[in-house]
């Protein structure tokens, strides 16, 4: 633990843009997530509201699973089946 660090967190109202931005920021890959209403930034917010967390990898799985297509169906890391 590094000492005199804020916490860095994100609101359950933020949009993927602000996540990456954030996590790229702070050169940080997860943070907690806190119910909409406390604002995403570098303090502590109110207690009782942890949501979960969210990290760069959770962001490019939605994404590839966004994806049209075959791509569409990827889920995780790892070959992928190549079954004829």
């Amino acid at each position: 633990i590094l000492p005199n660090r804020p916490l860095v967190y994100l609101s359950s109202s933020a949009s993927i843009s602000d996540v990456l931005e954030l996590l790229s920021k702070h050169s940080i890959l997860s943070a907690p997530v806190f119910a909409a209403g406390a604002d995403n930034g570098a303090a502590q917010p109110s207690i009782g509201t942890l949501l979960g967390f969210v990290d760069v990898w959770a962001v490019l799985v939605a994404f590839l699973q966004s994806l049209p297509g075959e791509q569409a169906g990827w889920v995780g890391p790892g070959p992928r089946s190549t079954d004829t």
